[in-house]
């Protein structure tokens, strides 16, 4: 199995330096840098981390194809490569962050994301380029170096389109903030309708599981950090949830949304979905993340694990005060050298190796 962290712009050099570090180290197959308004910037941070490195893979997760234009982001991902040849990921996805400061629409994205790849792998590859889209366009433009090998483009979402989409024409797909076997199920689903439009084999995609992740000594306290990223998702999706969430189920009780939390959520106040976050109901936790005890993680792992998904990205979330989650490092570390190695043992004595 393979296993990656995702890190926002929140960290200052010296600590992203020694989060990379440890990344490395502890064996992660790909460290993935989040382009998030208004963060440190991206690219900075992967050009440390590539300078930094040896092994490690390092990717985007996710740019968008709206607030840089996809000719720029070809441009920066292949400076990128040639400092780590082979190592380099594009990530892409609708976006959102920041959009609305900046007077941006996410227009027509399934399309959007499609163009965008369209346009980057025609720029790492050809000399010459016009593209004329319904959402992209560039003309009569190149690269004025020449990109270094291939990078592969990876696709993030938790909508169903667009998880056809990447099934059809990414490298790899990262499927966004569901834990359940429903949510799951539909996005191998999605994936695989994709895949067959292209002829392909998802045997030949790598399908990630992007979760958060919060281990805690005290379940309460670890379902308390991962609940506001909860609301987030729930902030977003307000008014569409059966859109917004491959796993919404209004019958279902982990689904049972407060309405005192639907009150606030209809204020569309971005400000208070970390104040309200108490308001989620616990048994929505273990659907959206991966939160609680080191058992009940493993637990939660492996019955993923169990659907086929063989590559999880974790975004790690520090406990508060916890003797062994308090850190950004020790989520990490306790997902490298706990919850991966017994996931992979008891899949293996299942499969009776």
């Amino acid at each position: 199995m393979k296993k990656s962290v995702l890190l926002l712009g929140q960290h200052p050099p010296e600590a992203l330096c020694a989060l990379i570090d440890l990344s490395e180290a502890l064996g992660y197959d790909v460290l993935w840098y989040a382009d998030e308004r208004f963060f440190r910037e991206v690219y900075v941070g992967l050009t440390l981390a590539a300078l930094r490195t040896k092994r490690i893979a390092l990717g985007t997760l996710v740019t968008d194809p709206y607030s840089r234009h996809p000719s720029m982001t070809a441009a920066a991902i292949a400076s990128l490569a040639e400092l780590a040849p082979g190592r380099v990921i594009l990530g892409l996805g609708a976006g959102g962050s920041g959009f609305q400061a900046m007077g941006l629409e996410r227009k027509s994205p399934v399309r959007a994301l499609r163009e965008t790849a369209e346009l980057i792998r025609l720029l790492l590859h050809e000399p010459r380029v016009t593209y004329s889209g319904q959402v992209i366009q560039f003309h009569d433009g190149w690269l004025d170096f020449k990109a270094t090998g291939s990078v592969p483009i990876y696709i993030a979402s938790s909508g169903r389109k667009i998880l056809a989409l990447a099934g059809e024409i990414a490298d790899g797909i990262c499927i966004g903030s569901t834990a359940s076997n429903l949510g799951l199920g539909i996005a191998l689903s999605s994936i695989r309708d994709g895949a067959r439009v292209a002829g392909r084999e998802m045997e030949s995609i790598d399908i990630i599981a992007r979760l958060d992740l919060a281990i805690g000594a005290d379940r309460k306290a670890a379902y308390a950090v991962a609940k506001p990223m909860i609301n987030y998702g729930l902030w977003f999706g307000y008014g569409q949830l059966e859109k917004a969430f491959l796993d919404y189920d209004p019958h279902a009780p982990e689904w049972q949304i407060p309405q005192e939390l639907l009150a606030e959520l209809a204020k569309r106040d971005w400000s208070l979905v970390e104040p309200t976050a108490h308001l989620v109901p616990d048994a929505l936790v273990p659907q959206s993340a991966l939160a609680g005890t080191l058992e009940e993680v493993v637990e939660n792992a492996l019955r993923i694990a169990r659907l086929g998904i063989n590559h999880f990205t974790i975004y790690p979330l520090p406990v508060p005060d916890d003797p062994i989650g308090g850190s950004f490092a020790s989520q990490i570390e306790l997902f490298a050298t706990e919850v991966m190695p017994r996931v992979e043992a008891a899949l293996r004595q299942e499969k009776g190796v």
